[in-house]
């Protein structure tokens, strides 16, 4: 949840999540993001990793629309995390 720290920003994120589905397949992923991190190629590599079981889910909270993002989220970029959930999408 990014309590402790936001997990997708490992660097191994994707590759340590194929592990964990390859091993255990019966698993369950839940992730969730304000989704401002990262890049469009890395959401898109997440989404493919993810696909395998349609347990595994991911949660964007996106606080407010264009006009309004900015007084509920500081150091975000609304456009930014609508680019990033189409690409996961």
């Amino acid at each position: 949840t990014g309590n402790g720290g936001d997990p997708l920003m490992h660097p191994d994120i994707i590759r340590m999540l194929e592990i964990c589905i390859n091993k255990f397949p019966k698993s369950r992923i839940s992730i969730a993001t304000n989704g401002s991190l990262r890049t469009t190629k890395f959401w898109s590599a997440l989404a493919k990793i993810l696909r395998k079981n349609s347990q595994h889910q991911v949660y964007f909270a996106v606080d407010g629309l264009a006009d309004t993002h900015h007084m509920y989220r500081r150091n975000t970029n609304f456009d930014k995390i609508i680019e990033n959930l189409r690409a996961f999408n």
